[in-house]
């Protein structure tokens, strides 16, 4: 079943799993027009988010609180933590296993984790652009700022213009080499 062909399938198609699964695996959005059991199933709903992990917003509530769920969810694309719960939004295995999947999840996670010196040590470690997320005060921890080191995520940090790191800690450490600039004789 193509994806978009759910939305006009009646009550009994929408409902049968085989059907549904077909079409979410097309398209992850077809879940829009699951029945509600199987917008609740766990299985389905990941089936899903590999195909389109912003399906998600057509996920029963429950299911974006279970752990297990967000866990494999955000390890398929970490932009999924956006959807899960406040709580699992502040669990630091769920956050740091959307990290590892994208570091741009990082946005996501509660406010707290982001002031949390020890959980952005480990974020940073796992992907050095989390450093962008940390809070003001955080990004002004020259001993974190120094975990992103001379990483490709440091460059990027450095050079971004109005970024969290331009004219900061790095920026103001990184010198031209010796006779950089000097025309030859």
């Amino acid at each position: 079943v193509h994806g978009e062909a759910l939305s006009y399938a009646g009550p009994d198609l929408r409902a049968d799993r085989e059907v549904v699964s077909s079409a979410v695996r097309r398209n992850g959005q077809a879940l829009e027009y699951a029945s509600e059991a199987l917008r609740g199933d766990a299985a389905l709903a990941l089936e899903a988010v590999r195909s389109d992990w912003s399906a998600l917003t057509f996920v029963l509530e429950p299911l974006l609180g279970d752990r297990d769920f967000a866990h494999a969810a955000v390890a398929v694309n970490g932009q999924s933590l956006r959807y899960m719960s406040e709580a699992l939004r502040d669990d630091e295995e769920i956050v740091l296993e959307a990290v590892r999947s994208d570091w741009r999840a990082l946005r996501f996670a509660s406010p707290d984790l982001r002031a949390d010196r020890r959980f952005m040590e480990r974020a940073i470690r796992t992907d050095p652009l989390s450093l962008t997320f940390a809070t003001e005060g955080l990004r002004n921890d020259s001993e974190l700022v120094g975990l992103v080191g001379t990483s490709a995520g440091a460059a990027a940090l450095t050079s971004r213009p109005g970024g969290p790191l331009g004219g900061g800690f790095l920026a103001s450490t990184r010198r031209p080499p010796a006779g950089f600039g000097r025309r030859p004789p």
